[in-house]
C-alpha cells in the first residue's frame, strides 16, 4: 500500500501539467499529460511488483526495475551500515525504510518492508550466515537509554535556539511587508495607536520576550520528536541505535567501524555536567557533519561506562599535557583580536554600536578557558585530543584509526618552541580532522612519529613524560 502511494505521490508533477492544460481540448499536452502519467503509474505498481532481494553466499543480491531492469550484487564484508528509518506513513502501515551503505555511498534503499523482515535482513549481512543454517540471535552485551526527564533536560539545553531564530529572521524577512501592513490594519481597527505610542519600548521588549519564548519552546519541540525514544544497544559486535518520535530512526553501527569518539560539551550542558558522545565511522555519512550520536546527553559520571561496554578500548583516562606557559599570551591576544575587530565593525554600522567594546572584556577570559582546556594525552594505542573554543571537545582515537598527523608551525610560533598538532580519520565518505594548537614542538613531533604504525606505542608515552 505505502509503495503505491509513494507511486502516486511521484506522479503529483505529471497529474498538475494535466490539470493545468485540461481546459484545452485541442490541445496534445492533455494527451502527452496523460500517457505520462499512465506510463509513471505503471513503472511504480511494476517496479514494486519486480523488486526482490535475497542474501546468498555472504552476498546481497538485489533484482529491481519495470522497463528497465538493475541487479546489483554487494558482498556482506562490504556493508558499512544497515540503516533503518520509519516516517509516520510507514509506521501506520507497520513498515520501514531500509537503506544498505558502503564505503562508495547507498547502494540499496527499500522503501516499504516489514520490521522484521529488515531485521533479519541486517543481522544476515553482520554475521554472513551459511545458506540454510539458523544462527541464534546475538546476545544483547549492554543498552543505554534516554529518560523522559533527561531528554527534556537535553531539549532545553541543545543550543539550537540561535538556528530556530534564523530560521524565523529568513521567514519573516520574506514576508515582512505583509505583516507590518496587517499589523497597522490591527492597530488602527481597535484604535491603539495612542497605546502603542505611549508604550512603545515594552511593546518591544515584549515582542522580543515572545519571539525568544517561541524560539526556545520551538528548538525544545524539535529536539524532543528527534531524539525521542532514544536507545543505543549492542548485540555481538554490533550497535544499534534508535530515535525519533516522528520518523523512527534506526543505525547500525559495526563496532569495527569506529574511526573516533568525540565528547562534546556544550556551552549550556558543562556546568550541568553533560555532554554529547558522538562516534565518527568510516563510510557512514549521517546528518550534522558525516557523524552519529552514540549517546545525545550523557553525565560525565557515566562516560566511561559507555565507552567501556560500548566501544571496548576508547575508555581511557591518561595523563594530560597542557600547552607550556610561554603560549598563554598566544590564546589571549587571538580571542581579544577577534572580539576588538568584531566590535569596530558593529561600532561602524548600527546606532550604540560602540557598546559593542564591551565584549573586548570578555574575551582574555575566553582566551584563558582555551588554555586551561587545551591538552593531549596517550595510553598506549589510544591518543585523546582536548580543545575548547565556545564548547569543549574531547576527540579519543585508536592509533591504528589515524589516516595522517600533521605538525604546522608558523614563524612566531617556532620562536617560541610551540606547534599544531593535526590528526585525521576517515569519517562519512571523507575525513574527520581534529587539531590541537600551540602544544610543545618537540611533545608533537613525538606524536606525529607515534602515530606511525611502525613506531613503539612507548614514544609519545617517553615524550609526555620528558616534557613536564
Amino acid at each position: 500500500m505505502i509503495t503505491v502511494l509513494r507511486a502516486l505521490r511521484s506522479l503529483l508533477p505529471v497529474l498538475l501539467v494535466v490539470l493545468v492544460t485540461g481546459r484545452m481540448q485541442d490541445s496534445p499536452v492533455l494527451l502527452i499529460g496523460g500517457l505520462a502519467l499512465f506510463a509513471s503509474l505503471v513503472e511504480g505498481l511494476g517496479g514494486w511488483l519486480r523488486y526482490h532481494y535475497w542474501v546468498t553466499g555472504g552476498e546481497l543480491r538485489v533484482e529491481r526495475g519495470f522497463f528497465v531492469r538493475q541487479r546489483v550484487a554487494i558482498p556482506a564484508e562490504r556493508v558499512q551500515t544497515v540503516d533503518i528509518t520509519a516516517g509516520p506513513l510507514q509506521r501506520l502501515f507497520g513498515l520501514v525504510k531500509v537503506e544498505v551503505k558502503t564505503a562508495a555511498g547507498t547502494q540499496v534503499v527499500m522503501s516499504a518492508i516489514t520490521e522484521e523482515a529488515a531485521e533479519r535482513l541486517r543481522s544476515a549481512l553482520a554475521r554472513q550466515p551459511i545458506p540454510g543454517l539458523e544462527l541464534a540471535a546475538p546476545p544483547e552485551v549492554a543498552r543505554f537509554e534516554l529518560t523522559p526527564r533527561e531528554l527534556l533536560l537535553a531539549a532545553s539545553t541543545s543550543g539550537r535556539l540561535g538556528v530556530i531564530l534564523s530560521g524565523m529572521g529568513w521567514l519573516y524577512s520574506q514576508v515582512d511587508d505583509f505583516v507590518e501592513q496587517r499589523l497597522f490594519e490591527l492597530i488602527g481597527t481597535l484604535n491603539l495607536a495612542d497605546s502603542v505610542s505611549g508604550f512603545g519600548p515594552f511593546v518591544i521588549v515584549g515582542i522580543v520576550l515572545i519571539t525568544l519564548l517561541i524560539a526556545f519552546l520551538a528548538s525544545v519541540i524539535a529536539e524532543v520528536a528527534r531524539f525521542g525514544g532514544f536507545s543505543v544497544v549492542r548485540t555481538g559486535d554490533q550497535l544499534v541505535i534508535r530515535r525519533g518520535l516522528l520518523e523512527r530512526r534506526e543505525v547500525s553501527v559495526a563496532l569495527d567501524r569506529i574511526q573516533a569518539i568525540r565528547i562534546v560539551e556544550g556551552l549550556l550542558r558543562q556546568p550541568l555536567g553533560y555532554a554529547a558522545i558522538i562516534v565518527e565511522t568510516a563510510g557512514h555519512a549521517d546528518e550534522r557533519g558525516q557523524s552519529t550520536p552514540l549517546h545525545p546527553f550523557l553525565h560525565r559520571s557515566r562516560w566511561q561506562s559507555l565507552l567501556r561496554e560500548l566501544a571496548p578500548g576508547h575508555d581511557v583516562e591518561p595523563e594530560m599535557k597542557r600547552p607550556p606557559r610561554r603560549a598563554l599570551s598566544r590564546f589571549l591576544v587571538r580571542p581579544l583580536l577577534t572580539a576588538l575587530l568584531a566590535a569596530a565593525i558593529i561600532s561602524i554600522s548600527v546606532p550604540f554600536g560602540w557598546l559593542s567594546f564591551g565584549l573586548a572584556l570578555g574575551a582574555p577570559l575566553v582566551g584563558w578557558l582555551a588554555f586551561r582546556d587545551t591538552a593531549v594525552g596517550v595510553n598506549d594505542q589510544t591518543l585523546l585530543l582536548t580543545r575548547r573554543m565556545l564548547r569543549r571537545t574531547t576527540a579519543i582515537v585508536r592509533r591504528r584509526r589515524i589516516q595522517f598527523s600533521e605538525s604546522s608551525s608558523s614563524w612566531l610560533q617556532r620562536r617560541r618552541g610551540l606547534a599544531d598538532l593535526t590528526i585525521a580519520v576517515a569519517s562519512g565518505t571523507g575525513g574527520k580532522l581534529f587539531n590541537v594548537p600551540e602544544l610543545d614542538a618537540e611533545l608533537v613531533d613525538e606524536l606525529v612519529v607515534w602515530s606511525s604504525p611502525s613506531a613503539s606505542p612507548l614514544t609519545a608515552t617517553h615524550a609526555l613524560e620528558a616534557s613536564s
